[in-house]
């Protein structure tokens, strides 16, 4: 009966394609569109949906009703960057090599983010058969390594080239009177109460480049008003105005470009943002943002971005001095970029796949989730909830901008790529080590996983080192069995490399080394996040961040994400499980291609 099935498809298949050519018409054009949603919590989404909060045209409730569902996606590693790297290979730590966020490669501590993987990704894969790709911020896009090379690509900056960013705390008495503005025609009353003051900005954390932007304040206002400016004449135009009547979550944007002749960036266009943060009376407090820049490929990209004035924004406003709503704010900032960007260049660049990364529900949840109330309750008014559905329904809007010109054969995998864990504690791994570990053993801790490697120098050979190393982790293993806090058990999974088959070696994955060169692999249990701060006083110590992830995806239920697809057979309907490795080889038989080279993953339907 299947067989006889796929007969009768493929020749309504055929039938509609002879009707097209017959009526003189093209078929639709086919696009693909891979979307990652970082730390998307399928309880919070499903509650939203049922309540009828997602109501944008093809956002996230769109996908939940219409598409192929799997409610319940395990990932193969639950660290953003080994996550990312797993699904878009449909490969897993132990072939493609990336473990974590950070890990340690021949005795060096290396980052996830940008080191070279071995597994041929979707978009190269793509490439190959004659597909044009565009990747927005998708991890291990940064055109580093062949592998990481797309046609095009926006990646996040690298911190090394931007300069910290300033909170500019200023008593209004203290400034000095304003003098020399040019600003009949603009911007403020002459004969207000005027002060003023200089904000430089460093461009380039690795060079000496500034620049200087001239501030104007009516301390008269209520709120004072800033006026931004580089020459103080307001009569040729200003980069913009804070304060009075507009909301404090308006920011200001200002542009320059890099000119200094050592600089890796030189003639790079650099944006930083003013914003004004509450301040006690008589004061005002300024927010500058670093000088952020477009990390794009190829250079002719990138110079038609910096010519749109679409610059990459700084991450969200790193200040306690906003309230809730107002940080969820900010740091949509740079998903509405990604989205504008992709609004603007698929159609001008005639791009076949969109790779596109959100990262506000994940921003999100490390700084809230254990302060969401639970059950949660869309309807509540405290300022968390209220966050957190506003962060969703902005992910719902713009996923909707981005499939906004969306035919009936185009193809999308959404996914997260992890869940999230509302943490109570942070359990130091430090106080619970044998006293005398210290320079016997290196330890990389990596979200809420922590990695055991023998010390990498010594007067001991290698193999003695080693084995000191599973002496430390064993003993590590023995403690994390029987402390508890309050009665409540903090271990997740201890795993050991002996206990595991070299990598590439077994056609069940599973029986392989996931962790590289580590010896001992520790993942904390449900509530809790292993770090390792050796010389902090204390093993429960609060969380700098009230939600982590990186627990064992078997064991550790928030770890789960949702797998979403729709477009050609795909039927829409819900499976409850399934594994995000999964989505690269599903989405290519959408898109009539073969699945990445190395791809261990095997299409749904």
């Amino acid at each position: 009966m299947r067989f006889a099935n796929k007969i009768l498809f493929f020749t309504a298949v055929g039938l509609a394609a002879a009707t097209v050519a017959e009526a003189g018409q093209l078929p639709e054009r086919q696009r693909g569109f891979f979307i990652s949603i970082d730390g998307l919590q399928p309880d919070l989404l499903e509650t939203l949906d049922q309540k009828g909060y997602l109501s944008a045209a093809r956002g996230l409730g769109w996908l939940h009703r219409q598409g192929l569902v799997v409610d319940r996606a395990t990932p193969a590693a639950t660290l953003t960057a080994a996550s990312h790297v797993s699904t878009v290979t449909c490969s897993v730590p132990s072939r493609h090599g990336i473990v974590a966020n950070g890990f340690l490669r021949d005795g060096a501590r290396v980052s996830g983010y940008d080191y070279p993987f071995t597994a041929e990704p979707l978009w190269r894969s793509a490439m190959r058969q004659g597909k044009k790709t565009l990747v927005l911020a998708y991890v291990g896009a940064d055109a580093k390594t062949d592998n990481r090379t797309a046609d095009y690509s926006l990646a996040y900056p690298s911190d090394s080239l931007t300069a910290p960013n300033q909170t500019l705390d200023w008593k209004l008495a203290d400034l000095a009177v304003a003098s020399g503005w040019t600003h009949s025609g603009g911007g403020s009353d002459p004969a207000a109460d005027l002060r003023e003051a200089v904000v430089t900005i460093k461009l380039n954390a690795k060079t000496t480049e500034t620049r200087a932007v001239n501030v104007l304040i009516d301390a008269s206002a209520t709120p004072p008003a800033f006026f931004f400016d580089a020459d103080k004449d307001l009569t040729n135009g200003w980069l913009g105005e804070l304060g009075g009547t507009l909301p404090k979550t308006a920011t200001v944007d200002a542009f320059f470009v890099e000119a200094d002749e050592t600089s890796t960036l030189k003639g790079v266009k650099r944006r930083a943002y003013f914003r004004v943060l509450p301040a006690d009376a008589g004061s005002v407090s300024l927010y500058v943002s670093r000088a952020s820049y477009n990390n794009a490929h190829p250079a002719s990209f990138r110079q038609q971005l910096d010519d749109a004035n679409l610059v990459w924004p700084d991450y969200g406003v790193k200040s306690k001095k906003l309230s809730v709503a107002e940080s969820a704010e900010a740091l949509s900032m740079i998903e509405d970029h990604l989205t504008t960007v992709a609004d603007r260049f698929v159609d001008l660049l005639a791009i076949d796949v969109v790779f596109y990364y959100n990262p506000l529900i994940d921003s999100l949840g490390h700084s809230h989730q254990a302060a969401l109330p639970r059950p949660f309750d869309p309807t509540a008014t405290d300022e968390i909830t209220k966050a957190f559905v506003w962060a969703f329904q902005k992910v719902d809007r713009n996923l909707s901008r981005l499939l906004s010109k969306l035919n009936s054969r185009d193809a999308i995998a959404l996914m997260g790529d992890h869940g999230m864990d509302a943490i109570q504690k942070q359990v130091n791994l430090g106080k619970l080590l044998p006293a005398d570990h210290v320079g016997k053993v290196e330890i990389v801790s990596s979200g809420a996983m922590t990695m055991i490697y023998p010390a990498q120098t010594g007067e001991t050979s290698p193999e003695e080192r080693a084995q000191i190393a599973d002496a430390v982790g064993a003993q590590l293993k023995a403690t994390l069995e029987v402390t508890t806090n309050g009665g409540a058990a903090i271990g997740g999974k201890a795993f050991h490399r002996p206990d595991f088959a070299a990598p590439g070696t077994e056609s069940d994955w599973t029986k392989e080394w996931q962790f590289g060169e580590a010896l001992w692999v520790f993942t904390s249990g449900t509530g809790y996040w292993y770090t390792y701060a050796p010389l902090t006083e204390g093993i429960f110590l609060d969380p700098p961040a009230l939600g982590m992830h990186g627990h064992d995806p078997a064991t550790t239920p928030s770890m789960r994400t949702t797998l979403f697809l729709k477009g050609p057979g795909a039927r829409r309907g819900h499976v409850a499980e399934g594994r995000l490795i999964d989505a690269a080889p599903t989405f290519s038989k959408m898109m009539g291609l073969t699945p990445p080279a190395d791809c261990l993953g095997r299409p749904i339907f």
